[in-house]
């Protein structure tokens, strides 16, 4: 995620911008991995477009695009809720951009044709990547796609506040019939009128059956393995919701192997449990890149954390397995002045010549391994890369 005021940062000429110094210091981490995937919650639909860092409305210029794929970046998931933050423009502006750094994308279309399951032939295993997102601030941005648009985006179910009616009551609040409808709405469905309007249930019957046909593509072409790049939940929750994880046991149900969870800014727990049946569920990775919690609020929600998860697979004859699952602490730091940069923690904390600070960064260190293994460990050696399964024992 990048912001205006980072791009103002990072600006070193007249519409140019630098941003390869916000993962410089991934990027030898990166370079040990045969493939990378990130999650890229910024439009990248170029100047004209206007750069933006309002809360539900980001742009950011195509150099850092340019940024990710320099720091090994293969391929980014595009489907998130801030897809249609400048329309379909902005949409295929972002695509059209994505293609320029020759970044590959799954989650989003400019055009019916492109719209396929997106299978990666590494080192002879074939893994089928899929990206799905909640929703895409449309209640905010009021960016809406028509019958003939909806295969632009990849969603879970319909955009927020669906319904005409629902949607005029959100945004017509004062209005008697409004207030009536909220009303009844409070008494008769409680925990969906309860809710923020990015957590609430909307129609997913034609949603999930796309999902199903890409799972069934993905199968009839010989995966492997299914990877889903999941944008869902809420903001800031300390745990992941129960739709979360009812969303979880649905694709696991249905052929996903593997899911990544990116929306909720912060870590969330990990379940490997099942990793001899090649099934793997992680529901919040966190924000890889962002000033929440380093020089923006919220400052208590250890924000500025995210992990770095990686799977090692195997392939023997036919036979597909997941040997391992590792994961590194990342953090979002401030450079000279107000820039962000993304470090891993074990780098920091070594480098660290404060004992107060490098004590503080030790115990934010075990906090977050136990928060993303699901544990209560008193103490942890700090590592630069963790094994679960022999953390846990598995």
């Amino acid at each position: 995620m990048c912001e205006a005021d980072q791009i103002i940062e990072h600006k070193i000429g007249e519409d140019e911008f630098d941003f390869n110094g916000v993962f410089s210091d991934c990027a030898e981490y990166f370079s040990n991995s045969d493939y990378v995937v990130a999650n890229l919650e910024t439009q990248i639909a170029g100047k004209e477009c206007g750069y933006s860092d309002r809360k539900w409305s980001f742009n950011s210029p195509i150099e850092f695009a340019m940024a990710l794929k320099n720091a090994g970046i293969d391929l980014v998931s595009t489907a998130n809720n801030h897809c249609l933050d400048r329309g379909v423009k902005g949409l295929i502006n972002t695509i059209r951009s994505l293609d320029k750094c020759n970044l590959k994308h799954i989650g989003t279309y400019a055009d019916k044709d492109s719209k396929s399951c997106f299978i990666e032939d590494i080192h002879g295993i074939k893994i089928a990547f899929l990206s799905y997102t909640y929703g895409t601030n449309a209640f905010s941005n009021h960016n809406y796609l028509s019958k003939n648009e909806k295969y632009m985006v990849n969603l879970f179910q319909e955009q927020e506040l669906s319904n005409w009616f629902t949607r005029k009551c959100y945004n017509n609040k004062a209005k008697l019939y409004s207030k009536i409808y909220r009303k009844l709405g409070s008494i008769l469905y409680t925990q969906q009128f309860k809710r923020p309007v990015y957590e609430r249930k909307e129609n997913d019957s034609r949603c999930k059956k796309q999902l199903l046909r890409e799972l069934k593509e993905s199968k009839d072409k010989g995966a492997d393995l299914i990877i889903m790049c999941m944008h869902v939940g809420g903001q800031y929750n300390d745990q992941p919701t129960k739709r979360t994880q009812k969303l979880c046991d649905f694709l696991i149900k249905h052929g996903v192997h593997v899911i990544i969870g990116n929306h909720e800014h912060v870590v969330h727990k990990s379940d490997i449990s099942q990793i001899s049946q090649n099934i793997i569920k992680t529901y919040s990775l966190g924000n890889f890149s962002g000033k929440a919690g380093v020089n923006k609020e919220p400052y208590d929600k250890m924000s500025e954390y995210s992990i770095i998860f990686n799977i090692y697979i195997s392939k023997n004859k036919d036979k597909v397995s997941i040997d391992t699952c590792t994961f590194s602490i990342a953090k979002s730091i401030a450079y000279e002045g107000n820039k962000i940069k993304t470090v891993l923690l074990y780098d920091l904390i070594n480098s660290c010549k404060n004992d107060i600070e490098k004590e503080k960064l030790i115990s934010d260190n075990r906090i977050i391994v136990n928060k993303f293994l699901d544990t209560k460990y008193s103490d942890i050696e700090f590592k630069k890369e963790y094994d679960i399964g022999k953390l846990l024992k598995l």
